[in-house]
């Protein structure tokens, strides 16, 4: 069973998109997700919006430009890809 877990952390990025999550599978991590800040981000559909920082392993790479609407669009993304 592929057990997904995320633990939130506070992510220097250099702009107010700080807000931050580790994303764990398994007890392993294998993404680092910020939170694009709606004061920056006026693009229709991306204020609020998480977004994959980075994943591990390096060749693990999430589509394109996508933005999860939530946690729980991103645990889905995770359990396709590391389940």
């Amino acid at each position: 069973m592929t057990f997904i877990d995320f633990r939130p952390i506070v992510v220097d990025t250099g702009t107010s998109d700080r807000e931050g999550c580790l994303a764990l599978v398994n007890g392993q991590l294998v993404a680092v997700l910020t939170r694009l800040d709606p004061g920056i981000h006026s693009e229709p559909g991306h204020a609020g919006q998480w977004h994959v920082e980075v994943a591990f392993p390096s060749h693990v790479k999430p589509p394109r430009d996508t933005l999860f609407a939530d946690l729980d669009q991103c645990r889905t993304w995770l359990a396709a890809r590391y389940g």
